[in-house]
């Protein structure tokens, strides 16, 4: 085994095709509920593609996305147009959950 170089096994995490977000548990639970194979089966792949968060996600499906696209005669412009609705975060998505800090007797700036 003098002078070979040995490689590592390719595994999905390692794999150069690997290149999509990859969902976390979180995302899968919010899918379950979804009982309709095919609409859970497009939010999970456009999830990947897009590389939506988990609130992205829902956003996406409490606004019915999969029925919009199936509806739309411009179905590539509404899925654009969704894939870059998560771009603009507020300050309210940036701190999820606020610091209370009043113990160190810091004054408020309002």
């Amino acid at each position: 085994m003098t002078g070979e170089s040995l490689t590592p096994l390719a595994t999905p995490l390692n794999h150069p095709l690997h290149q999509e977000f990859i969902l976390s548990w979180t995302h899968y639970v919010r899918l379950l509920p979804l009982e309709e194979k095919a609409k859970r089966n497009f939010y999970e792949e456009e999830a990947r593609r897009a590389g939506w968060s988990v609130r992205q996600l829902n956003r996406q499906i409490n606004s019915m996305l999969y029925e919009r696209v199936a509806l739309s005669k411009k179905k590539g412009e509404l899925l654009k147009q969704a894939e870059g609705s998560g771009n603009h975060i507020t300050a309210e998505e940036a701190i999820k959950d606020p610091y209370v800090l009043e113990f160190l007797g810091l004054p408020e700036l309002i």
